[in-house]
């Protein structure tokens, strides 16, 4: 609701307030005044109805504007994981084929015991195949990580749309209560 129209109703629900104040007292001058007492209790509770349906209208318009700027920062997270995703998963493709080739490629312990000239040159080449083995998984963690964060931020801008929606619904029901 833009705050041109929230003020336009604020403005009609007084005049509203006003014109059946003035419609219901001027004729309770004549009346007696154990009538006048109860015309005058029943215009009060009219009056608190009207506050409390412009009140619920708007704490209903509140939240939808809050849940408008949650939906927001989701909306440009999304796009945000959107558009760092293709790198990821072809960092996360590179990773796989690497690990691949490096199982296919390499023999086993043993062969590597036997071509190594000294045990350090062991230990060196072992330490670099497993930190190429850790930045590869570190690749594959994080795609799969992204992924899971884009899936959840969807999942809570849908369910923050339907709140939106139904406290749009309550404030125009609140608002038609009033007016």
């Amino acid at each position: 609701m833009s705050p041109e129209s929230h003020t336009q109703r604020h403005a009609r629900t007084a005049l509203v307030v006003g014109a059946l104040t003035a419609a219901l007292v001027a004729p309770l001058a004549a009346w007696p005044a154990t009538a006048r007492a109860d015309a005058a209790t029943e215009l009060q509770g009219v009056q608190q109805q009207i506050q409390e349906g412009n009140q619920a209208y708007e704490d209903a318009t509140a939240r939808v504007e809050e849940l408008q700027g949650q939906i927001g920062d989701n909306e440009a997270r999304i796009a945000e994981l959107e558009a760092t995703l293709p790198a990821q998963q072809e960092r996360a493709e590179q990773s796989l084929r690497s690990l691949y080739k490096m199982q296919q490629g390499s023999g086993s312990l043993i062969d590597l015991l036997l071509s190594a000239d000294d045990f350090y040159e062991l230990l060196s080449t072992i330490q670099y195949l497993d930190v190429i083995q850790s930045s590869n998984s570190e690749a594959i963690a994080e795609l799969e990580a992204s992924m899971e964060e884009l899936e959840q931020a969807r999942f809570s801008l849908n369910s923050q749309m339907e709140e939106a929606e139904q406290e749009q619904q309550r404030a125009e029901e609140a608002l038609e209560r009033v007016g």
